[in-house]
């Protein structure tokens, strides 16, 4: 009797299940032993079957279908696999994952769904996607670097109009004739900022009290600017960005590279086929077309196999229940998207049956004791390789950088390096150049001397060359002299200042150096013995001793 005292027209009988092997519905048990009758099957609906069988009190025999199909109607009042042994009386229930649609329904009676799923889409893992070159610029947005480029310039501009307002920042030279001095020129400003902001410094002072405190301003910007780009940068680089091509049946439907398919005649086919939406219309137009006989296929391991196979070029259409069965096992495969619909497994029996609300009540008893949930534990995640995947991914920790992830911050620095040559040519033609014309040669003449100094690797010092000193040049040979006139210096080195009673000054970052070219405007090309006789009369003493003209210091 049930729980309510009526009695079951179930009890002691013996029913004839018709299945199909499918796992973890069905399944062959793996033994090595040879097994006869229910013993020989496993599964999602052999356990189910043993649970109402002992609320319903019937005894059941489980055989396979012969031909290997789930069911469908091949013509009026005609039906295949499972469901036409239904109809014909080879079997009395259909216990396994075949859905409940419309035109099964008016031709059977269902039971109540015992699980419930949806049409998904079967299709292999996000890969990692190729580290880009310029992944060192993904902590911010392009927009947060535009704003710091700008901010980079105006602080620079800033500290250059606030350093020329203080006259402080103006440094004294110590020389009441002489010049007062700014380094906070244009370039030097841009210099000292970008120095600041990479944590190199510069060799500007901030003397005023305007620029210290533009500069700390900047300083603190740099410092969370900086912080802010390595904490991101490290998360970037170490949490691996996946290639996904699709993430819906919307994607899939709006390209022609990856393939994609289902069961042919199965109930995820005809869904497609009946559904007037314009995206599952256009589903099922691929799938009937010229590509059938390569996109549809005639069970779900072929469409597995396939997906396997192709390496990212195939999709497939099938349950939930299998998809989420599957990524369990073979961690290739995954499940794209939701479900496109919603349907259920039920039971199938033959029409007016008088044991389908028989059937309904024991399935809700089993649902209500979570037996149902804990068998889709057991077979979806534990059992028959269930979790393998989960297993074999947490791993955790922290895989180390390859050259892939870190080659732009390289070619960055390639680049670097490329422009700096370009600029270290242009001023090489343009020195020589003048060098050239100051000296009287040849600019090949002049290019060639100083190339094969340049490839002699050592020395830090280098001969003069101009007119004046071409006999000097030659009387010692190769040697390297640091000696400059003032009127012949290089620009860079040059600074105006007023005579003073003792002739023009020279000025180095030593002191300042009595000039021993004050008096050599007009007898330069006299001999070496009328230059000793000129400078052996007073305040060229000195230097006549020890033949350097710079080795006389003024006291200032």
């Amino acid at each position: 009797k049930l729980d309510g005292g009526v009695l079951d027209p179930m009890a002691n009988k013996t029913f004839v299940i018709c299945a199909v092997l499918n796992p973890p519905y069905t399944m062959y048990v793996e033994s090595f032993e040879k097994l006869s009758g229910n013993a020989r099957f496993e599964g999602f609906a052999l356990d189910l079957a043993e649970g109402l069988s002992k609320i319903l009190g019937f005894n059941y025999t489980f055989k396979l279908v012969d031909d290997g199909a789930y069911g469908s109607e091949t013509s009026p009042g005609n039906w295949n696999g499972m469901l036409g042994e239904v109809d014909d009386g080879t079997a009395d229930f259909v216990i396994a994952d075949i859905s409940i649609t419309s035109s099964r329904a008016n031709a059977f009676d269902f039971t109540i769904p015992w699980l419930n799923l949806g049409i998904s889409i079967l299709y292999i893992k996000p890969r990692p996607a190729a580290p880009s070159l310029i992944a060192f610029l993904d902590p911010f947005t392009p927009d947060v670097y535009i704003y710091t480029m700008a901010v980079f310039v105006v602080t620079s501009l800033c500290l250059y109009v606030l350093a020329r307002f203080s006259p402080n920042q103006w440094e004294d030279p110590g020389d009441p004739t002489d010049e007062f001095t700014n380094c906070f020129t244009i370039l030097g400003s841009f210099w000292f900022t970008l120095g600041a902001f990479l944590g190199q410094g510069s060799d500007l002072t901030c003397i005023c009290i305007n620029v210290r405190f533009a500069a700390c301003f900047w300083f603190f910007f740099a410092l969370i600017m900086i912080a802010s780009y390595t904490a991101n940068l490290a998360a970037f680089l170490t949490v691996e960005t996946l290639e996904r091509p699709i993430e819906s049946v919307k994607d899939l439907a709006n390209q022609n590279e990856i393939f994609y398919g289902a069961v042919v005649g199965g109930s995820t086919a005809g869904f497609f086929a009946k559904s007037e939406e314009d995206v599952y219309q256009r589903i099922n137009a691929f799938m009937n077309g010229i590509h059938k006989s390569e996109v549809m296929l005639n069970s779900n391991t072929e469409g597995v196999e396939k997906v396997e196979e192709t390496d990212g070029k195939y999709a497939f259409f099938m349950e939930s229940a299998s998809i989420q069965y599957l990524v369990e096992r073979r961690c290739k495969l995954s499940q794209v998207g939701g479900l496109l619909d919603s349907k259920g497994y039920g039971i199938a029996s033959r029409k007016g049956t008088p044991y389908k609300d028989l059937l309904d009540y024991a399935i809700l008893k089993l649902m209500e004791g979570g037996t149902l949930h804990k068998l889709r534990i057991k077979w979806w995640k534990q059992k028959r390789g269930g979790g393998a995947c989960q297993s074999a991914g947490g791993g955790g920790g922290v895989s180390p950088l390859g050259l892939s992830s870190v080659a732009g911050v390289f070619l960055v620095t390639m680049l670097g390096c490329g422009i700096a040559t370009v600029f270290a040519i242009i001023e090489f033609l343009y020195g020589t150049k003048q060098a050239a014309n100051e000296a009287g040669v040849s600019w090949v003449e002049e290019m060639t001397h100083e190339l094969k100094f340049i490839f002699q690797c050592h020395g830090n010092t280098k001969e003069l060359r101009h007119q004046s000193s071409d006999s000097d040049s030659n009387k010692s040979g190769n040697s390297q002299s640091s000696h400059l006139s003032l009127d012949e210096s290089p620009p860079y080195s040059r600074k105006k200042s007023n005579p003073s009673r003792n002739g023009s000054i020279y000025k180095n970052n030593i002191g300042m150096v009595e000039s021993p070219y004050e008096a050599k405007s007009e007898h330069s090309h006299k001999t070496q013995d009328n230059e000793s006789e000129r400078a052996g009369s007073g305040s060229d003493e000195g230097s006549n001793k020890n033949g350097n003209p710079f080795e006389t210091m003024d006291d200032d």
